[in-house]
């Protein structure tokens, strides 16, 4: 019985451990990458394209610029469901340089990959 309790106790640690803090790993400049599938008529996101980067910050304002424009909005995260105004995204994965959002919307079937844009840029 020590022995099954010992285990559960070690996973519950490991899976503890294994959580993703979206909240902290989205913080910073992303640049589409690429999109995954195809679009199928009506898909097309404004805020989704190779034009527009998106910067979150730690105060939950997210800023999308395009060339010398910039819009000022307000995201949520709630686990790894992300919510800029309406539309809300499923983050797939996170990496230090790589982001993975899929549309909660079912009609839809793409995955947009992000790149952490460096510093400098």
């Amino acid at each position: 019985m020590r022995i099954k309790l010992l285990f559960l106790v070690v996973i519950g640690l490991q899976f503890a451990i294994a959580q993703i803090d979206f909240k902290k790993e989205i913080v910073g400049s992303w640049e589409l990458n690429a999109i995954v599938g195809k679009l199928q008529h009506g898909e097309k996101d404004p805020f989704i394209s190779s034009e527009v980067s998106l910067t979150f910050k730690k105060d939950a304002v997210l800023l999308m610029e395009v060339q010398d424009f910039v819009l000022e909005a307000t995201y949520t995260l709630e686990d790894n469901v992300l919510t800029i105004g309406k539309k809300q995204y499923k983050i797939e994965s996170i990496e230090a340089n790589k982001m993975i959002l899929k549309p909660i919307d079912k009609k839809i079937k793409l995955r947009y990959n992000y790149k952490r844009k460096s510093k400098d840029e």
